[in-house]
């Protein structure tokens, strides 16, 4: 499978706490849904020492250039939570499409309990979905 590097969240991104994606996205603001979108999250390296983990997609306004503040942020999608055993051997979170009219820009939120001592993800947007 092929990732446009313009639309990944993380690459690799070593998770032992909650943290944001490296990266959010700027999507700007169209008028009407066009294609599906869906995000892809994998599990790019095993978790040792994690209790569970939730995936949370954010989305918050803003304009291009000047990023938006922690308190704009609003959780648009759930992963709920999956357990280590869960994503060790699955090594990927499914989620339907994002809303048609989601804010301009997107993140993720990795939502870690327990004390993880391993464990990497990648996150990008696709339009296939995968599984």
């Amino acid at each position: 499978m092929y990732l446009d590097a313009n639309l990944m969240f993380s690459q690799n991104q070593a998770l032992t706490a909650t943290a944001v994606s490296d990266k959010s996205l700027f999507l700007g603001k169209e008028v009407g849904s066009g294609l599906p979108i869906f995000p892809l999250i994998q599990v790019a390296e095993p978790f040792e020492g994690l209790t569970t983990l939730e995936v949370q997609i954010q989305s918050a306004e803003g304009t291009q250039g000047t990023p938006p503040l922690e308190a704009a942020w609003k959780t648009i999608a759930t992963s709920g939570e999956k357990t280590q055993a869960e994503l060790n051997a699955s090594r990927t979170i499914n989620f339907g499409s994002l809303p048609p009219k989601s804010e301009a820009f997107l993140r993720v939120r990795y939502v870690l309990t327990g004390k993880a001592t391993a464990g990497t993800v990648t996150a990008a947007l696709v339009l296939d979905r995968q599984i």
